[in-house]
Formats: C-alpha cells, sequence, structure tokens
C-alpha cells in the first residue's frame, strides 16, 4: 500500500456508518436551520418594506455598541440580506459551529469513550481513520448546509452573490469549529470533557468578536477569531470571498494539529491524565451527595463562571438596549 495512505485505511467505510447512524439528526438540524433562514429572509420584506425604513434600522444598529456586540456591524444600510440576516450571521455561524464541533466529537472521542473504536480497530482500519471520517462528517454536513441556506435565500428573491457568499460563510464556520473539535477531542479523554472545551472556544471566540465590534480601540479583534471572520465576509454588501481562505487556512491548521496530538497519545487516552487520587476515599465522598458534587464541580464551577462573564457583558450594554427599544425601529 502507497505509504501516503497508510493510516487512512477504511475511512471509506466509517465515513459511510458515520452518515448512516445521524441519517436523522444531520437532516432534521439542517431542515430545521435552513427553515429559519428563509422565513427571516421572507419577513424582512414586511417589516422594512422601504429603504428609509431599512436606513433607519440599519442606522440604529449601527450607533448603538450593545446591538453591535450581540450581532455585529450592517455593511449595507439599504441591503434587505444584510439587515434581515444580520442576527443570523452572528447567531448562526455560532450554531454551525455548535453542530459541526459535536459531530465532529460525536464520531471520534465519543466512540472510544464507548469502546465501539476498539471494537471497529479490529477490522482494516487505519489508526487516523477515525479522526479522518469525523472531520469528512462535519465537514460534508457544513458544506450541505452553506449551500441549502444559499438555496433558500434565493428562493426568497435576494441577490445571488449574497446568498451564496452568506451559504459559504456558515460553511467556512463549521468547518473551522470542526477543526477545534478534533482538538478538544484529543485533548480530553471524554466526550463530555471535549464538548466543554470546544463550548469554551465557541464562547470566547463570540466574545471577541462581540468585544471587536463594539469597541472601536479594539477592533482589531474581530480579525483574530473564526466568528469575527464570518462577518467581514459581508454578505449582501461587498462581499469579500477572500476572507474565506482564512477559515479554511485555519482548518488546515488545527486539523493538522489534531493528528499530530493523536498521534501522541494512546487509544482511549486524554493529553490530560487524570491525577492519581488516594487509595481510599475521604470523608467528603461518604455521601451520594458529596460524590455527585465531586463529579460535577468542575462543570458546575464552569458554566458559573461563564454566566457570570455573559452576565457582565449583557449588563454592561443592557442601557443602550433600552434606549433602542424605546424608538420605533426597536420596536419593529
Amino acid at each position: 500500500m502507497s505509504r501516503d495512505l497508510q493510516g487512512f485505511e477504511g475511512t471509506g467505510s466509517l465515513l459511510r456508518l458515520s452518515f448512516r447512524r445521524d441519517r436523522i439528526r444531520i437532516p432534521i438540524w439542517i431542515s430545521l436551520l435552513v427553515t429559519i433562514v428563509y422565513v427571516s429572509s421572507r419577513a424582512v420584506a414586511d417589516i422594512y418594506p422601504t429603504q428609509a425604513s431599512r436606513l433607519a434600522a440599519a442606522n440604529a444598529i449601527n450607533d448603538s455598541s450593545a446591538l453591535l456586540a450581540m450581532f455585529g456591524r450592517i455593511y449595507d444600510p439599504t441591503s434587505i440580506g444584510a439587515i434581515g440576516l444580520v442576527k443570523l450571521i452572528a447567531f448562526g455561524a455560532a450554531g454551525v459551529a455548535v453542530l459541526s464541533g459535536l459531530i465532529t466529537i460525536r464520531h471520534s472521542r465519543a466512540e472510544e469513550e464507548s469502546g465501539r473504536l476498539d471494537l471497529i480497530g479490529a477490522a482494516v482500519v487505519g489508526r487516523k481513520s477515525a479522526l479522518t471520517a469525523a472531520l469528512l462528517t462535519s465537514v460534508v454536513t457544513s458544506i450541505a448546509l452553506g449551500f441549502m441556506a444559499s438555496l433558500a435565500l434565493m428562493a426568497a428573491d435576494l441577490p445571488v452573490s449574497g446568498s451564496l457568499a452568506f451559504g459559504a460563510a456558515w460553511a467556512g464556520a463549521g468547518i473551522a469549529f470542526a477543526g477545534i473539535a478534533a482538538i478538544a477531542a484529543q485533548i480530553s479523554r471524554s466526550s463530555r470533557g471535549a464538548t466543554g472545551l470546544l463550548a469554551g472556544s465557541i464562547g470566547v471566540a463570540y466574545l471577541l468578536r462581540a468585544l471587536g465590534d463594539s469597541t472601536q480601540r479594539i477592533g482589531w479583534l474581530t480579525w483574530v477569531t473564526p466568528l469575527g471572520w464570518v462577518h467581514h465576509i459581508q454578505p449582501f454588501a461587498s462581499e469579500k470571498w477572500w476572507v474565506l481562505a482564512l477559515l479554511f487556512g485555519f482548518s488546515v491548521i488545527t486539523t493538522g494539529v489534531a493528528f499530530a496530538l493523536a498521534a501522541r497519545r494512546d487509544l482511549g487516552s486524554g493529553l490530560l491524565a487524570d491525577m492519581p487520587g488516594p487509595e481510599e476515599a475521604g470523608t467528603a465522598l461518604s455521601t451520594p451527595l458529596a460524590l455527585a458534587w465531586r463529579l460535577e464541580r468542575t462543570s458546575f464551577i464552569a458554566w458559573t463562571a461563564a454566566f457570570v462573564v455573559l452576565g457582565s457583558v449583557v449588563g454592561g450594554v443592557a442601557g443602550n438596549v433600552g434606549e433602542f427599544l424605546n424608538t420605533e425601529t426597536g420596536r419593529q
């Protein structure tokens, strides 16, 4: 066998198995997200029927640091697509990142954790095949979702160029975070831990984008996060196609890192080794409640910290939101 293919034997079979296992889950998610895109794009024409109303709405968002943090900047105030889909560019890209990352973890780390990969390994399957199949599943799903979203926007009579840019932005976000999820799957020895790392990375990426968009003096932060790059593609505005190269280049780098990390660990283990504990449980683990706290405390502390940060950010911009809601555009 060619040396270039060593380690990838059986990838095609594992890829088919992945899609078979998710033959219901993936179509449901794609259908749901595409429906939201179509309905949102059709509704905005009724909400903002004139160019003056669209201009007022865009200016209201661009002049509010709170709304810039939540949604990002509208680059073409007269474009129905730019105004109607500004929320979906922000939240939608993050949602696609979550979907893609969870698919990657489900078909890589979760397979190791359950022991199924040990059984699969008894067949002619290369060491790199499982991770490759998981990544390909996420990549194909992201591209399919982006393509269907583009078709939905074109069906809603939005410009072809902007529709394709929007779909490409969603696909790029999914592909970029598939690589991050692959790295998380190598670091943690559990799918739960890998999911936590993925969620944390998406949260940080969104926070950096929000800070960059809402604060002019640190606007450069939008260029250090994949979710910022998604906005810089500028669908339905000037369509900066070259920004897609940043997303795909990032995915190539993270994928390479994931494979390098996978080669440094044993099957079933993670790069973060478990700390050795005492031979006997102490009094702090003498009750079921104490045991439950010991098992869940890391997740509890992490989620508490995340919500504290989120609350601080939301609280800091809440005043601007109140002012915006008092306007006619805000009530619409």
